[in-house]
């Protein structure tokens, strides 16, 4: 450091808590300096105290930190104020005038108070001979050049700048004098001469602030230490300081620092302005946690409300602090933004698919119905397939149903059937509307059964779902519509009923016997008999059997009650349900008891009990029709309870006698 002024350690914290060091070089009193002392840079003293030279009354040495105090500040400014000038809307250009002999008398339209002399090192002047449309360089003129063409300060006693140019030859026509400060265009003019060998030129520059900030930092100032100056000569505003800066390229973590120690400006304001005059959201991410200390959610929230763009702050949050995708987007939605910014934010910054997309916010706890509407509006998704990604990414049915109802409304079998399609079971569709509509339960399993779900699996979202008794859930098949087939291989899938279990349900629920023969033969494909064994088994009549077995079979009487003493039915029950089903006469009914293996003394018990016929009405059948000997139809009537006497008379009418079966039974 040399004696000009002096320098602080700014030690800040960066976003990861980290401390760095970094030199701040605050050297104000070098900066005023060169704007009151131009023998400080090797040039002449002016004859004249330059506009800034009050300042002298303030200390030649000075600190300034993070705590320097505005007081200060706010003090100087007012000292300053008599000289002050507001800024000047147009550019440099304002700034500069050529006197006599160039522009005579023009040294009288010049506020000479106004004069910067403190450029001299900074200043170069080119002439240029206008030939046509065009012009052409003749003679560049600095301080360094060999006199009398060295620019310098004027020694009359006017604050201004004074160069001699010598043409080679007579100087005639026409001439353009430019003049710029360290690069920074002041412009010029163009004038008319007539054989001049020498051409004095003067020049006067106002004191300005474009300039003054750019000669500043071209000689290395801080931005700090230019901010002061602006705001001590010229009182300008925070935010036209900061433009300057800006213009001149200092860093926006120099501009920061500039605002907050020389303006007292807190975070959020800084941003404002950084952001108003041009820089961007990572340099201003990186000087919000390097000037003010803040963590990335506060510096984001800042960003967002001066009006930086969702993807905007996401990309700066990744290219200044390395952020992966789901650390930035939590970032997003912690500040507020809604999940369809926040995945469109990903997107345009990673270029992630809507899958990925997804998967991070809903890692970040945004919910299924946002993330639902954001793949929609973002990658332009029919409904069906964003909901088929929260599948993807672990929803549950419920919580898709729900997210669907909440952002489309659809009625509840539209609903169902996404969530079908997508691939969820039915009991998870089932349990969705529960939890959901709240559904009558006959309602939800109709709305199962009409977008596509066979009855096995419906039979089994019904126990999963509500637990109910095997019956009861079944019955719920049979009121949605299911035919008994349907039913019987769904109990026999889902509880692992068959035969007699399975056709039971299918009785209690209210199945006749016709139809759950028909289902056990189509289910199991059971033979006539064994399937006629199981409505036996479960309680079904002779009479109610018969009637199913014709109906399903197709069987004639004989065949019919074949399948009746198969499976165990006595004769009276068989002879009951000819009569009843085909209304046979009891003739018809001892012969097809006879067909079908009954002994005569079954039928003549029959014939008696069921048809109340007579001892000489069954003789004679038996005789005539059914062809059974006298032994047999004397121990059929005698074990069907007729009197011995009854017969006796008719052996004896019939065949002239009684047998040997007679007497065996009541003695001879």
């Amino acid at each position: 450091m040399d004696n000009k002024g002096s320098a602080d350690l700014l030690v800040v914290e960066d976003f990861d808590g980290a401390s760095f060091q970094g030199e701040v070089q605050v050297r104000t009193e070098d900066a005023r300096a060169l704007t009151e002392n131009p023998a400080d840079s090797g040039s002449p003293s002016p004859s004249e105290p330059s506009p800034a030279q009050p300042r002298k009354h303030r200390s030649r040495t000075r600190r300034v930190t993070s705590r320097l105090v505005p007081v200060v500040v706010i003090l100087a400014f007012l000292l300053l104020a008599p000289v002050m000038q507001p800024v000047v809307a147009a550019g440099p250009e304002v700034a500069l005038h050529f006197g006599s002999s160039l522009v005579p008398g023009g040294e009288r339209s010049i506020d000479m108070s106004q004069a910067d002399t403190t450029l001299l090192d900074l200043l170069t002047v080119q002439v240029w001979v206008v030939e046509d449309d065009s012009m052409v360089l003749v003679a560049t003129l600095t301080h360094a050049t060999r006199p009398p063409q060295r620019v310098h300060l004027d020694d009359d006693g006017q604050p201004s700048y004074h160069a001699v140019w010598k043409p080679v030859d007579r100087a005639t026509g026409s001439f353009h004098v430019s003049v710029d400060v360290a690069g920074l265009s002041l412009g010029g003019e163009t004038f008319t001469l007539k054989g001049a060998r020498g051409v004095p030129i003067k020049i006067f520059i106002d004191n300005h602030p474009v300039i003054r900030a750019h000669a500043l930092t071209v000689r290395g100032f801080s931005a700090v230490e230019v901010a002061e100056v602006l705001l001590a000569e010229f009182g300008l505003l925070a935010e036209e300081t900061a433009q300057l800066l800006f213009n001149e390229e200092h860093p926006a973590v120099d501009v920061a620092l500039a605002l907050q120690v020389i303006y007292s400006l807190a975070a959020e304001d800084t941003a404002g302005i950084l952001k108003l005059v041009g820089y961007g959201a990572p340099a201003i991410l990186t000087a919000l946690g390097a000037v003010f200390e803040l963590v990335p959610e506060a510096s984001a929230a800042i960003l967002k409300t001066i009006g930086f763009s969702g993807p905007v702050i996401m990309e700066a949050l990744h290219i200044v602090l390395d952020m992966l995708p789901e650390e930035a987007a939590g970032i997003l939605d912690l500040i507020g933004f809604s999940a369809d910014i926040v995945m469109g934010s990903l997107r345009i910054v990673f270029d992630l698919s809507d899958l990925t997309s997804s998967a991070i916010l809903k890692s970040i706890g945004i919910a299924a119905d946002l993330i639902l509407a954001a793949l929609e509006l973002v990658y332009g998704l029919v409904t069906l397939d964003a909901a088929a990604i929260l599948k993807a990414i672990g929803f549950a049915a419920d919580t898709i149903l729900r997210a669907i109802d909440l952002v489309h409304g659809l009625a509840e079998e539209a609903a169902a059937l996404i969530l079908r399609t997508i691939g969820f079971a039915a009991d998870a569709v089932l349990g969705a509307m529960d939890l959901v509509y709240g559904l009558a339960r006959d309602v939800a399993a109709l709305i199962l059964k009409s977008i596509g779900f066979p009855a096995d699996a419906i039979l089994g979202a019904i126990d999963f779902v509500y637990g109910l008794a095997r019956d009861a859930a079944a019955t719920i098949l049979k009121e949605i519509g299911f035919a008994a087939e349907e039913i019987l291989g769904a109990i026999f899938v889902v509880f692992g009923l068959a035969g007699e279990a399975a056709a039971q349900i299918l009785k209690t629920i209210g199945f006749t016997a016709e139809v759950i023969l028909g289902a056990i033969v189509f289910v199991f494909g059971l033979a006539e008999e064994a399937a006629a064994q199981i409505l036996k088994t479960i309680g079904f009549t002779a009479e109610v059997i018969l009637e199913a077995i014709v109906f399903v079979f197709g069987l004639a009487e004989e065949a019919a009650a074949q399948i009746l003493k198969a499976v165990g039915f006595l004769a009276t029950e068989i002879a009951n349900a000819l009569t009843t089903v085909f209304n046979s006469a009891a003739g018809f009914v001892a012969q097809v008891l006879k067909a079908i293996g009954f002994a005569a003394d079954a039928i003549a018990q029959v014939l008696k009990d069921v048809y109340a016929w007579t001892a000489s009405q069954i003789t004679n059948l038996f005789n005539a029709v059914l062809g059974f000997a006298q032994g047999a139809i004397e121990g059929a009537l005698a074990l069907a309870g007729f009197a011995a006497s009854v017969i006796q008379g008719l052996m004896d009418s019939i065949f002239g006698g009684v047998g040997d079966i007679f007497c065996g039974i009541f003695g001879c």
